[in-house]
């Protein structure tokens, strides 16, 4: 797929304002690069023996125990489908780690009769795992005798009660599968390790239900199993809508839904802030190793896109809709959000050109716990550049550039001029407020994709122009960016002064714009500046029209 160059110019001128499947499927079925063996040792290494990869991933398993816990369902998920590629020796070691009380991590829920043949299918699909076990209406808690107390267990299953509550009872989520047999099974290790995850196990009768698996560090900081709780039972329902959904939205849905069972502990504005300070990441950047932080965090920080859903286009329901479409799809992760809005009745383009505008100004709910996206400040005039760290956006990425207010005035006027030829289709607006979006600015693209926008910029608020392309062909959970060398433009402003444009003696029009830095801009005039190394390449741009309706299929 070509990498396009782009440029953009702007000028701050001095004019006047103008299938249900009702149990999951078996596994994951997805396709990988050749590297994904060793990516995925380092992932499980990196989460439980740092000091086997080096200072560096020492540091990123520090920084993220600081951050509180680690996820480890799409991990687990992952060395499931692979786990062919690992020695008798590296799988051991992961069962050790991951499900210590069965022989090989792809045994079912009832383990094998001595001879190897399965147990029969009317086998009870339950059995507690360890000699500690405290037993709910929903759930059943099995530890050993380790650090953990009773009062901790206890707190722990109430916590699991209160998301069932609030999860399915009022909120609508599916049940988890299985539990109207037999209780959910829930299994504390030991360990000072601090993370969780849920997977699902075959049962006897063929029906595969999910479990828990916590790490006793998870219950030592302060009330952070209660965010746990509600966010990994989310896993489990999650798997009673099938596998659809890339591994992307099952972190940010489960993310966003720690605020609707616990909203006074924001525990998800640490995993947003993963968003606020790398929006160039693509919406659905993936990484089947888990092990790089931007990305690692990036899936968590995308439940900002379900906040969007839920606070400016449907309410929860359009959160839940979107789980609900992906029971009648057939396939393993690998349903594209466009796709699904689309899908949904809705236009993607709108809702997407919402988001990003929404974001510009952080206008959420509790928008003091959001720290604004923005890539880059422009306090003053002229200035020219590019993308901050060289992170130019990938598709469905954004980049932010802020207009300081007070580089407005009175008659003064902001002018953002594209020029570009065939490229993939791009969002690109000017978003005009301080707390909330009071005005948005989209661009209108000629046939030969070129466009001019020109905002009144009087100083009374920020303007902030966004940024973003659409990719159709960047699909898949495991998507590789390369966050170095995406799509790359520039941009140049100006100020221009209006003069009296009327006639000399000589014939020749009074008021040609005057260049502020003194040198000749006739390209700048016509809203087609350039500079850098990009220079004489236009802003590639597809077209904005955003139909309501438009399907992609």
């Amino acid at each position: 797929m070509p990498r396009p160059s782009a440029l953009l110019a702007l000028a701050l001128l001095g004019l006047s304002p103008l299938a249900r499947a009702e149990t999951p499927v078996p596994g994951p079925r997805v396709v990988v690069d050749p590297e994904s063996r060793d990516a995925l040792l380092a992932a499980f290494n990196e989460h439980f023996f740092p000091e086997r990869l080096g200072p560096d991933a020492e540091l990123h398993a520090a920084h993220r125990h600081e951050e509180g816990v680690t996820c480890l369902t799409g991990l687990v998920a992952n060395l499931k489908a692979h786990w062919h590629l690992f020695s008798a020796e590296e799988r051991a070691e992961m069962t050790r780690m991951l499900a210590p009380w069965k022989a090989d991590l792809l045994d079912p829920r009832v383990p094998n009769r001595p001879d190897g043949t399965p147990p029969p299918p009317e086998e009870p699909c339950f059995g507690y795992t360890y000699e500690n076990n405290l037993d709910s209406e929903h759930f059943s808690i099995s530890w050993k005798t380790g650090t953990l107390t009773e009062t901790q267990v206890q707190n722990f299953m109430n916590s699991l009660e209160d998301s069932w509550t609030r999860e399915v009872d009022e909120l609508g989520w599916r049940e988890p599968a299985g539990v109207n047999r037999e209780p959910m099974m829930i299994v504390v290790e030991e360990g000072g390790y601090a993370g969780a995850y849920t997977t699902i196990d075959r049962c006897p009768d063929g029906r595969y239900v999910p479990y828990i698996v916590a790490y006793e560090g998870s219950f030592f900081d302060g009330s952070w199993y209660k965010i746990m709780a509600c966010h990994e039972f989310n896993h489990a329902s999650q798997y009673s809508y099938g596998m659809g959904h890339e591994f992307w939205w099952w972190e940010a849905t489960a993310t966003y839904i720690e605020e609707q069972v616990y909203p006074s502990v924001n525990d998800w504005a640490n995993m947003i802030y993963s968003y606020s300070t790398r929006p160039d990441l693509g919406m659905n950047s993936f990484d089947v190793r888990s092990n790089t932080d931007a990305l690692f965090w990036h899936t968590y920080g995308m439940g900002i896109w379900a906040f969007y859903l839920d606070q400016h286009v449907g309410g929860h329901e359009l959160v839940q809709d979107t789980w609900d479409y992906a029971r009648s799809h057939g396939g393993a992760y690998d349903l594209w959000m466009p796709d699904v809005i689309d899908e949904l009745d809705l236009s993607f383009d709108e809702v997407y050109l919402g988001f990003i505008t929404t974001n510009a100004v952080v206008d959420y709910d509790e928008r003091n716990l959001i720290q604004e996206p923005s890539d880059i400040t422009v306090t003053e005039l002229p200035a020219e550049g590019g993308p901050k760290n060289n992170r130019a956006p990938q598709s469905l990425g954004q980049n932010f550039i802020r207009f300081d207010a007070d580089l407005g005035g009175e008659g003064k006027v902001l002018e953002v001029a594209f020029d570009g030829d065939d490229a993939p289709h791009w969002y690109a607006a000017i978003v005009r407020g301080t707390r909330t979006v009071e005005e948005v600015i989209s661009f209108t693209l000629d046939d030969a994709k070129a466009g001019v926008v020109t905002v009144p910029f009087d100083g009374s608020s920020d303007l902030v122009l966004v940024v973003s392309p659409k990719d159709d062909e960047a699909q898949g959970y495991r998507y590789r960016w390369d966050t170095d060398e995406g799509f790359q433009y520039t941009y140049t402003a100006r100020y221009y002064v209006e003069e009296d444009t009327t006639p000399d003696d000589t014939g020749e029009e009074e008021g040609a714009p005057v260049d502020a830095t003194g040198g000749d801009d006739s390209k700048a005039a016509c809203g087609c500046a350039s500079s850098g190394p990009q220079a004489g390449l236009g802003l590639l741009l597809g077209a904005l029209a955003l139909a309501a309706g438009r399907r992609r299929r």
